[in-house]
């Protein structure tokens, strides 16, 4: 507990120079990466390398078994999160031009509001968090050239996706010895992603020769998260801890509208899909390893490493890839 004692004895010191220095923290929002927002002040100054730290109430997330360790009771009330990224695709379509398409995504949101309290030797936490807010646009406008010129065409894509991800669970941590930690969350979580996808194809050499495709997509999922974590102290000066997480997902649900127009013909088309069929999965299996060390009462560095499972459902937009991250703050 000593590290502990001492860590928050710096933060006291230089918590807001900190957050203030280090506030511009650059994520990546896109689909293809697994972190999105950094929760809570301290762990986002240090880049959400937080697995063996965890000792305030955005330990509930990253690894609840360091929540033990806080001096103090805690109330979180929010922090607001900016967040902003853009991507260009390059030669998505195989046609003999060249071309690229853009998309932005910007929120501007509150992501956690925690509470921690002690209760006869344990540390007990209820919080609400956002780890994923996003608002994505895209709009590209490009000609499509082929080696038959009669089939050139102008090709217009608007797209717009709006995902939010709602966690809201208890959290508990208790010492098994002096040295050694564990705690465990259950957050229920609601994710909300609806789209809207419109493409317009009109052939530039050929009179009344057009397409047009509007497809809209409205997705709900229930999910249980739960996280599991350790935390151990070989020495005064340092700290490793671990975590597990995985998600269970019994319910989901996708509501489809698809509108087809041509001059000679039009057609339009309602689906409904139960996404648990088609093997859904908020959060494959993650493990992360961390490590901590205090170099001074004023200085510490602190690493994280993660491992994402790969996860195959059959469908390709659900499929994961494995992946490994590495952190490191200071």
């Amino acid at each position: 507990m000593a590290i502990h004692s001492r860590i928050s004895n710096v933060y006291r010191g230089i918590t807001l120079a900190w957050c203030l220095w280090l506030i511009p923290n650059i994520t990546l929002a896109m689909p293809h990466h697994y972190v999105d927002l950094h929760i809570g002040e301290r762990a986002s100054g240090l880049g959400g390398t937080y697995t063996a730290l965890s000792d305030d109430p955005s330990g509930a997330y990253y690894n609840p078994a360091g929540m033990i360790y806080a001096d103090y009771d805690y109330i979180s009330f929010t922090t607001n999160t900016y967040q902003y990224s853009k991507a260009t695709i390059y030669d998505v379509l195989r046609t003999t031009s060249s071309n690229n398409w853009q998309e932005s995504s910007s929120t501007f949101s509150p992501s956690f509001f925690g509470v921690l309290r002690d209760f006869r030797g344990l540390k007990i936490g209820f919080s609400v968090i956002i780890p994923e807010s996003n608002e994505i646009d895209q709009d590209n406008r490009m000609i499509l050239e082929e080696v038959n010129s009669q089939n050139n065409r102008t090709y217009i894509r608007n797209y717009n996706e709006t995902k939010t991800v709602y966690l809201a669970g208890p959290s508990v941590s208790l010492d098994l010895q002096p040295s050694l930690s564990v705690g465990m969350s259950l957050f229920g979580t609601i994710i909300n992603r609806s789209f809207i996808d419109n493409h317009w194809i009109k052939f530039i050499e050929k009179e009344n020769e057009w397409e047009s495709t509007n497809f809209y997509n409205q997705e709900t999922i229930l999910s249980l998260l739960p996280i599991v974590g350790m935390q151990y102290m070989p020495s005064n000066r340092s700290i490793l801890g671990l975590s597990v997480r995985r998600s269970f997902d019994p319910y989901g649900q996708s509501k489809q509208q698809k509108i087809t127009s041509s001059p000679s013909q039009s057609s339009a088309i309602n689906t409904t899909y139960d996404l648990t069929d088609l093997n859904f999965r908020y959060r494959p299996l993650q493990v992360t390893f961390g490590g901590t060390y205090l170099i001074s009462n004023r200085w510490l560095i602190t690493g994280d490493f993660s491992w994402h499972k790969a996860y195959s459902s059959g469908i390709a937009e659900f499929n994961r890839r494995q992946v490994m991250r590495g952190s490191v703050g200071t």
